[in-house]
């Protein structure tokens, strides 16, 4: 039975720290999947395995290709290459599924829905049809985002009446209420006070330039067919604060581990 050979060719990226691995065949059905830890890699044999790579920073996944970024500038793009290569190839040579089949989809927020004003509507169609493709062609994405911020509520209870009522920061005396505090969320909608709200991945998401790209590129345009923009802003979630944590944790670990062993 013959198989075919896995060829895998590398594209260079606007970001030094991120090179794009294009394997020649499909890496997802559609959309992306941005892997920002090691943990977020449980969906996908193939992330995981390129995170055993030392100095792999993140993965990110398009249609056709991979898109792997390092640790920092002292990381040499020549001793990781090999390693990303035969990962790549030796995995897709199995015919493991590069994702699980119960993988939970992530939400695209940037898809359109039913009660999205014109405005919106017209901003999530010029993403996916003029910027995002552009985008996904440097390696990375970017994507419309409905973000949420923390904030204090108190749960009131009115005992005469027996019913609940939600408010914030509201005032009454302990005979009137019983109340317990606590943490929840806020949504905040992607488009707010003229400003789109925007999430850059893969290349995109550590490039030097991101911020022009941004500014000169994505907002230059989203202004000249829609006037109602006027600017946009990266936005970052916690689990994107979280993922980097936990990335300089593990970074520590393996250099203490480096120094113990060596001195063995």
């Amino acid at each position: 039975m013959f198989a075919r050979s896995i060829f895998v060719r590398t594209q260079e990226t606007p970001n030094p720290n991120s090179l794009k691995f294009i394997p020649g065949v499909k890496v997802l059905d559609s959309g992306t999947r941005d892997f920002k830890s090691w943990k977020e890699a449980n969906v996908s044999p193939l992330a995981k395995s390129l995170f055993r790579v030392q100095g792999v920073k993140s993965v990110f996944f398009g249609g056709d290709f991979i898109t792997v970024t390092k640790s920092d500038d002292d990381t040499d793009w020549s001793v990781l290459k090999p390693e990303i290569f035969a990962t790549i190839m030796d995995f897709l040579s199995s015919g493991s599924p590069i994702m699980l089949d119960d993988a939970d989809l992530p939400v695209d927020e940037g898809s359109p829905k039913d009660d999205d004003d014109e405005v919106v509507s017209m901003i999530k169609e010029l993403l996916d049809t003029r910027i995002r493709p552009t985008v996904q062609e440097d390696g990375g994405d970017i994507v419309y985002r409905v973000g949420a911020k923390e904030v204090m509520f108190f749960h009131l209870v009115i005992p005469d009446e027996r019913e609940e009522v939600e408010g914030i920061g509201l005032k009454m005396t302990h005979d009137e209420i019983v109340s317990t505090a606590g943490k929840g969320l806020w949504e905040q909608h992607g488009f707010e006070n003229g400003i789109v709200k925007l999430k850059l991945q893969g290349a995109c998401s550590s490039c030097p330039s991101s911020v022009i790209t941004l500014k000169k590129g994505v907002m230059n345009m989203l202004q000249f067919y829609i006037p109602e923009v006027e600017g946009v802003e990266e936005v970052e979630d916690e689990v994107d604060k979280l993922s980097k944590s936990e990335f300089e944790k593990f970074e520590e670990k393996l250099h203490k581990d480096e120094e113990k062993y060596g001195k063995q």
